[in-house]
């Protein structure tokens, strides 16, 4: 067991005096000098982003009545 324990020891020893005492992490940024550039937008009903993220029947009655009130108590008489 003491031979084991050796090795692992010098194991982890050779491995702390290999490792530098600070870690470098590189990043790139990007300087903005392509000009290729591909623009989209696009809109999706309150419907089909429910059925994307698979509400259930009772999370979608919940946020038609959430929107009813929203649009009752917290947005101004003729506002949007």
């Amino acid at each position: 067991m003491q031979a084991r324990l050796n090795r692992e020891v010098a194991a982890a020893e050779t491995a702390r005096n290999n490792t530098p005492e600070t870690i470098r992490t590189p990043y790139y940024t990007c300087d903005h000098l392509h000009t290729l550039h591909s623009l989209g937008l696009n809109f999706y009903t309150a419907e089909q982003v429910m059925q994307t993220l698979s509400f259930t029947e009772d999370e979608k009655q919940w946020v038609a009545l959430t929107a009813m009130n929203i649009q009752q108590y917290l947005m101004p008489e003729g506002g949007t």
